[in-house]
Formats: structure tokens, sequence, C-alpha cells
């Protein structure tokens, strides 16, 4: 469907993170469309880097927010105060944390959508009982040479995506933020 086929009033509005939020953060039609369909929404949602664009589209000011670890410092560049959590409730706005933190906010969003069975149903459903075979997955928690590895190799997203938030100015008429 296309935004302008889009509903006006949405109980969820939602946005993934991933490799296409640098184009999504510079794209001023999907800004404007987020920032319409935001202020209406029962639920403003994201997981991992999708936040990122929440904030860019101005739905994040003022709001506690998670995201990647890798980008969390980016938060503040859009108005929003980083949390280290896996699921971040603030009013009506939603914020999931880094990739697999996205199961964790389904089955959160599911419980307020329907109830907690519903999400417990589905947890079930998935086997989602996580017993991960390393204990690296947050940067405190995993080698020092493993967390420059990983750095190493996001540097140049997070280069990207930083530059395109740092050239949104509040006062910008082009540009729904803040």
């Amino acid at each position: 469907m296309t935004f302008e086929q889009c509903p006006a009033e949405l109980d969820v509005l939602f946005v993934p993170g991933g490799t296409g939020r640098t184009k999504a953060v510079l794209n001023q039609k999907a800004l404007h469309f987020l920032t319409d369909r935001g202020a209406q929404a029962k639920y403003v949602t994201s997981v991992c880097t999708g936040a990122l664009v929440l904030g860019a589209a101005g739905l994040l000011n003022g709001y506690r927010a998670g995201t990647h670890w890798s980008v969390r410092d980016l938060l503040p560049l859009v108005g929003a105060t980083p949390v280290n959590e896996r699921v971040v409730i603030d009013g009506n706005r939603i914020p999931g944390g880094g990739i697999t933190a996205g199961i964790d906010f389904g089955l959160t969003l599911l419980a307020k959508l329907v109830d907690e069975e519903a999400a417990q149903t589905s947890q079930l459903a998935m086997e989602y009982a996580p017993e991960p075979p390393f204990d690296a997955g947050l940067p405190d928690q995993a080698p020092p040479a493993v967390v420059e590895r990983l750095t190493t190799m996001m540097a140049g997203p997070i280069g990207e995506i930083t530059r395109a938030l740092e050239d949104l100015r509040p006062g910008d008429t082009d540009r729904p933020i803040r």
C-alpha cells in the first residue's frame, strides 16, 4: 500500500530497523508520513535502528527510547533519551532494542493489543526460551576484541546515519523533526 492509501488512524505505527534507515531519514515524504500517522496512532513503535527514523520524524522528542547498542548514543540527536533496555515503554511509545529484542518487543506489544495469555501462547508456540551459547550479547559482556571487531565492521553505516542525523536541524521547514 502507498502512503496515500494508508488509513489515517492506526492502532500501531511500526518502523523496523536495518540497512534502509539512512534512506528513510533522508526521505522527506516518509518522514512526513510518519509524523502525520504517529500523531494519531494508538502506539508508535520501532525495533532496533527504526528508533532513529521515528526520532527523525520528531516522534521520540522528549521520550525514552532504546535501539541497537551501536547507535544508542545517537538518540539525543533526535530528541530522545537513550535507555539500555530491550523494550522501552514511555506512554504510547514502544521502541525495542537491537535485532533479537524484536521478539521481546513483539510479545510485549501483543500483550498490550490482546492480552498476556495471547503473548504467552505465542512465546510457547515459538519455543522462545533463549539460552545463548555465549555471554557476548552486549558490549559489556563480550570480549573486547569482539566488540572492537564489530565496531570496526559497523563504522561505515554508523558514520552514514550519524551524518544524516546531524544534518537535520530544528526549524528546518523541509523536515518534520524536533
